[in-house]
């Protein structure tokens, strides 16, 4: 038998469209070899803490083609952060699909 929440969200909150910003964006530190093999953009759906803004997990949607890349992608998107959602419960999270420019950072 499955967990039983007790915590419920309020349903005036649930198809509630919120907009945010960055507040830390995601900053690559690529050299020009990379940057030259590197399909740009690239598409990463994040895991967000709503409460806090902060990044739980970054998974790429679509590859720049180098899995080192890849990988530096990834982690810049775990340590950006954009803005908190006022009176949200810590344990609310949302997803995000987001296309990031690498050849053009923000």
């Amino acid at each position: 038998m499955p967990p039983v929440l007790d915590y419920k969200i309020d349903p005036k909150l649930l198809n509630k469209n919120y907009q945010v910003n960055w507040l830390i964006p995601p900053k690559f530190n690529f050299v020009a070899t990379e940057l030259k093999a590197a399909q740009s953009p690239v598409k990463v759906k994040m895991i967000v803490i709503a409460s806090s803004g902060m990044i739980a997990k970054v998974e790429r949607l679509k590859s720049t083609g180098p899995k080192l890349v890849d990988a530096q992608v990834i982690d810049a998107g775990m340590q950006a952060k954009l803005e908190s959602i006022a009176r949200v419960d810590r344990n609310i999270t949302y997803s995000l699909i987001h296309v990031l420019e690498i050849n053009n950072p923000l």
